[in-house]
């Protein structure tokens, strides 16, 4: 539930029960109680006077609880995507080097060539 919604009807059920919140500090005090685990401490803590500060308090802490997760996925999104570049990167490179060496002599073939046919590998020159 939304701050709105539970604000909505927190002000509907202290209509349809006015001897529950007799004055407004027990209101207030209410109101708090029943604000999600993540707002009630600063908003218990501020001390609010009348019910539309504590609203007004609730909805700010609330935006400002998203914002900052909201924030700290998008890094998380961005750190991720980083890292993943750079290891892209470094595997590109590694594989391009080892494309250019040639192989593991580090030439281009590590077999001899024949003087008498100019043939390279390993086999022998037969007479032609």
């Amino acid at each position: 539930m939304n701050i709105a919604a539970y604000t909505e009807m927190f002000n509907e059920l202290a209509l349809l029960c006015p001897d529950a919140v007799p004055n407004e500090k027990k209101k207030v005090e209410l109101y708090i109680k029943g604000l999600p685990e993540i707002i009630k401490g600063e908003t218990t803590s501020s001390r609010h006077a009348t019910l539309n500060e504590a609203v007004h308090m609730a909805h700010i802490l609330l935006e400002q609880k998203i914002q900052a997760k909201n924030e700290r996925i998008a890094e998380s999104i961005k750190r991720k995507w980083e890292n993943n570049n750079q290891g892209n990167n470094n595997n590109n490179n590694n594989h391009n080097q080892a494309t250019r060496a040639g192989g593991p002599a580090g030439g281009p073939t590590a077999a001899p060539m024949a003087r008498e046919c100019s043939f390279t590998g390993f086999m022998k020159c037969g007479p032609t």
